[in-house]
């Protein structure tokens, strides 16, 4: 089911007794190739005491305490969803070229997707997740029906825009797991110029700023599009996607 990494491929998981960072080195993975985020300090220490390497705790980047980019309030722990939504140098826990490497990302929710109490925030914050790695082939999420008897992919998460699901698996009664790949050849990134904005100065209008596609309108024919610098979606024709594709 997995592909085994290349050199320079990288898995983001979590995993808190270490069975999934076993079980991906069993299919091709090697430990070097594998981030695991973690958010309970004791829990990251007795990983790493037990030799597994880049065992990243979240909360040793104190900014996310600040404010949380999943649900916009104070944040007390800080999740894998604040590491992939926080972009550029202020990033301690991924960098932007760990981020560009990312071929592999492996969802683990023991209690339950990320805002499970708030769908439309965890599909928005789940959306922006993946969008910002452009470089994904595979994602994986598994949730637990520990507070959700019913429970449904569609209510917490959207199908990511550019991938589709390949793969239900129920064996277990507990959790539900999905599977996602990559559709070859959909845009996902685009350059786009700052003279798209209003009120952009002129030494200004040739800098680019990144959008990421996060989903396409077929009844309107518009593209909603992730600008990261500005935290914001704009909407776009297909023409202008098809101009500013990287």
């Amino acid at each position: 089911m997995w592909p085994p990494a290349l050199k320079d491929d990288l898995l983001l998981t979590l995993d808190g007794d270490g069975t999934n960072k076993l079980a991906f080195t069993q299919a091709g993975w090697p430990l070097q190739n594998q981030i695991t985020f973690e958010i309970d300090a004791d829990v990251a220490l007795c990983q790493t005491l037990a030799g597994f390497p880049n065992v990243r705790f979240t909360g040793s980047q104190h900014d996310f305490h600040k404010r949380s980019l999943v649900c916009g309030k104070n944040c007390t722990q800080p999740l894998i969803e604040h590491v992939l939504l926080k972009r550029g140098p202020g990033n301690l826990l991924l960098s932007e070229n760990e981020r560009s490497r990312v071929r592999l990302l492996y969802l683990d929710y023991c209690g339950g997707p990320v805002a499970n109490q708030d769908p439309p925030k965890c599909r928005d914050a789940m959306e922006k997740a993946i969008a910002g790695l452009s470089n994904l082939r595979l994602f994986a999420i598994t949730m637990s029906k520990r507070r959700h008897a019913e429970l449904c992919i569609e209510t917490y998460m959207r199908t990511p825009y550019g991938f589709a699901l390949v793969e239900t698996f129920t064996g277990n009664s507990k959790v539900v797991c999905w599977l996602f790949r990559r559709v070859d050849g959909v845009v996902l990134t685009l350059s786009i110029p700052h003279l798209w904005w209003n009120g952009c100065s002129r030494k200004d209008r040739f800098k680019l700023r990144e959008g990421t596609v996060l989903s396409y309108d077929s009844e309107r024919d518009r593209y909603r599009v992730w600008v990261h610098e500005i935290d914001g979606v704009v909407e776009m024709t297909q023409a202008c996607v098809d101009a500013y594709r990287k």
